[in-house]
């Protein structure tokens, strides 16, 4: 639930930086024993991709949103199966809230005593237990889509402020930790997800798309994010750069 993954200018300098971070760790049992290899790149027409402007209940930028719509469009002409499809039947909201809840379980754990009150047993369990749901769901729905496409953010960067500071999308205010949200979704399943440039907003700030699969397949979800990069393109330096 607290994976922190590399970044890169391309698709095989992250393949390249996945194969020395993951795999089997002597000193840490919680790693899968998975392994970690080259998969062959698809060919596009070969792909069923879905994809998301936002999930129900989260604001999304217009510009987003038209971005995800624009790349579902090029994807499905260069020969791609795409379609708009329907979501896992989720409480979106409430997965944040039970994100929230197990991590500050684990983090409460080991806090100080006279730090708030623990969490009990049957209270955890529960909570891993919703967590299990939201996997199973997930994972019914990529037996039908080999990726999904949805935002990485509900706006592009936006200038420094507090945490508590109210964020503008379209007009309204919003929540400032909601920015993550599309992420955080995943985080808490534990399903792979890579970031892809693809345009850029009106201000000339970048738009990145999330692409989203199988868990335990990073690898497949890398060669799948190779696989359209013709479509999305490379790394482009931001004018004035």
């Amino acid at each position: 639930m607290a994976c922190i993954g590399p970044m890169a200018r391309r698709v095989e300098d992250l393949a390249l930086l996945f194969g020395v971070i993951a795999g089997p760790d002597a000193r840490d049992t919680e790693v899968q024993p998975v392994p970690v290899g080259d998969v062959p790149i698809p060919p596009l027409n070969q792909l069923r991709i879905a994809f998301a402007q936002t999930f129900p209940g989260f604001p999304v930028a217009v510009d987003v949103r038209d971005t995800i719509n624009e790349l579902a469009q090029q994807l499905d002409r260069s020969g791609a199966k795409v379609a708009k499809t329907t979501l896992p039947e989720l409480d979106f909201h409430q997965e944040l809230a039970g994100a929230g809840q197990l991590i500050g379980m684990m983090i409460g754990a080991f806090q100080q005593e006279g730090r708030g009150q623990p969490a009990t047993l049957p209270h955890y369990l529960e909570a891993l237990h919703r967590r299990d749901q939201s996997i199973i769901a997930w994972e019914q729905f990529f037996q039908a889509w080999d990726a999904l496409i949805c935002p990485a953010s509900m706006i592009t960067a936006f200038p420094h402020c507090e945490p508590s500071t109210p964020l503008r999308v379209d007009g309204q205010d919003v929540n400032y930790w909601m920015v993550s949200a599309h992420g955080t979704i995943f985080n808490y399943t534990g399903h792979p997800a890579v970031v892809v440039p693809f345009k850029v907003d009106r201000d000339g700030l970048p738009i990145g798309v999330q692409l989203v699969g199988k868990r335990w397949n990073e690898s497949g979800l890398l060669a799948i994010a190779k696989a359209l990069s013709p479509v999305t393109g490379e790394f482009r330096r931001p004018p004035g750069y």
